[in-house]
């Protein structure tokens, strides 16, 4: 089987072709920066110590008037270390809220909107 061989002038106009098209589509945005800045948004943990279930005391039996006194005090107790742990959760957001509340729009200081 004979193969058909490209003459050399034409192998040169192809390859200039090729050139003169291709190159023109790989680097015709490369001089475009039109993309947004976008901020990055990095939010602390909340620790998972104020996150974790609060155990809940068990209803004694016999059920009496003296055990449910201590039950009622120990439910307390529960209740109190919930509202202990929103406190610190709500002290973390708004810990949160001063450190964005700091920070430069977008792109820093020398940023033009």
């Amino acid at each position: 089987m004979k193969r058909n061989k490209l003459s050399a002038p034409l192998q040169r106009r192809m390859i200039a072709v090729i050139g003169l098209f291709l190159l023109p589509l790989l680097t015709s945005c490369a001089g475009l920066n039109n993309t947004p800045a976008l901020p990055v948004v990095i939010s602390p943990q909340i620790d998972t110590e104020l996150t974790e279930e609060t155990p809940v005391p068990a209803m004694p039996l016999p059920f009496t008037y003296r055990a449910s006194l201590f039950w009622n005090a120990d439910l307390l107790l529960a209740l109190g270390q919930c509202n202990r742990d929103k406190a610190s959760i709500r002290e973390q957001d708004d810990r949160r809220k001063e450190l964005y509340e700091q920070r430069p729009e977008r792109g820093g200081a020398g940023a033009t909107p």
